[in-house]
């Protein structure tokens, strides 16, 4: 029998986290959360495969042992209000006792053996350290335009990291018709390629960090894995094998700058949005001073027309003969309301593409958008 003492309000908020990582999976034994009491210390362990999570909090134990702690110890842990309470821990019998200052629970677990066992993480390389909130703040943004379903291509169906001439881009692919990267600089001298799971999304997020978060993210050499850590969480994560998509191939020069107000832009969407459907297209015809936009429903009869302010010039020397241009009504509203900026640049690239900028910085949000479809 070991008995250990906890304080409830730090292993609450390390439960948050933990569990995130340990929903929706196919190993029994990963449904819980090990713990590993070493010197008074207790290592807690989370795992759906692809990612694993681990911290630890300082205990008081009366001797070293493992357990593991399922959903209704999980649950039970989340409703006590003391500050401290104590676990009885019996190995023999696979049981855990919660004692607090109205009751105790005795629940059945799982043996700790079951778990698995994560790699070993001496023979590691920093490959990039960077402020955390900029790290989710770009997986946020490029996660909503992340490919679904590309069994052809699975590599769509995650976010690429790639880092060169001291920027970093956070990349997303949805297998034809949107690209969207977020771009930060990041002073590092090697440059580096990471195939970025999107199961990993929710876990990593969930911590929610300090300002001064700093996450540093490590490869383990000869193996198909990395590892991402801050603050005193340490993520696992199984990296896609494969290649992505060489998407700076698909970005061309662009030819015309067209500014916007994004007050504009949305509420006119958003009324054509009413009559449209998920694939009406919406029409833009481009002149110096406005926006016609024009959106149809053919299968119900339905159309509408708005105009909107903007300024249009033309880059360089370059000019764009075709004056109008088709494109996915819903997509360009959701990329839209996903920027920041109350200012929306449209750069022209030509009468397939555009791609959509904030105008605070170059280093933002860049959307690609194909516009192969017929005219009105």
């Amino acid at each position: 029998m070991t008995t250990i003492t906890v304080n409830n309000t730090i292993l609450k908020e390390k439960l948050k986290v933990l569990v995130s990582c340990a929903d929706n999976v196919t190993i029994p034994a990963l449904a819980h959360i090990k713990c590993d009491i070493i010197n008074n210390k207790m290592i807690m362990t989370s795992s759906n495969l692809s990612v694993s999570i681990r911290t630890s909090i300082d205990v008081l134990s009366s001797q070293d042992t493992s357990f593991l702690l399922n959903k209704d110890a999980i649950a039970i842990l989340n409703k006590i209000e003391d500050e401290d309470f104590t676990l009885d821990i019996d190995e023999s019998l696979c049981s855990i006792t919660i004692i607090n200052t109205i009751g105790s629970f005795k629940i059945t677990t799982t043996k700790a053996s079951e778990f698995i066992e994560l790699p070993n993480i001496e023979n590691i390389e920093k490959i990039l350290e960077m402020p955390f909130h900029s790290l989710v703040n770009g997986l946020k943004k490029t996660i909503k335009f992340i490919g679904h379903d590309y069994t052809y291509k699975p590599t769509y169906t995650n976010l690429y990291l790639h880092k060169s001439k001291n920027l970093l881009k956070i990349v997303s692919y949805d297998g034809g018709h949107l690209l969207s990267s977020f771009n930060t600089m990041i002073p590092l001298e090697n440059d580096i390629k990471i195939l970025f799971p999107n199961i990993a999304f929710k876990p990593l997020i969930t911590y929610e960090g300090t300002p001064e978060s700093i996450v540093s993210i490590f490869t383990l050499k000869n193996e198909n894995k990395f590892i991402l850590q801050v603050d005193d969480y340490c993520y696992y994560i199984l990296s896609q094998e494969g290649t992505f998509i060489n998407y700076e191939s698909l970005l061309p020069s662009p030819k015309i700058k067209i500014i916007f107000n994004k007050k504009d832009i949305v509420s006119a969407l958003e009324l054509l949005n009413i009559t449209s459907n998920d694939y009406s297209i919406l029409n833009i015809e481009f002149a110096e001073t406005e926006l016609k936009l024009k959106s149809e429903n053919i299968n119900f009869n339905k159309n509408g027309n708005i105009s909107i302010p903007c300024t249009l010039t033309n880059i360089g020397d370059n000019k764009l003969e075709q004056k109008e241009i088709n494109i996915s009504l819903k997509k360009l509203l959701s990329i839209i309301k996903n920027n920041d900026s109350d200012i929306v640049i449209l750069y022209l690239t030509s009468a397939l593409h555009c791609v959509i900028l904030k105008t605070d910085s170059d280093l933002d949000t860049t959307v690609l958008m194909t516009l192969s479809t017929p005219s009105y």
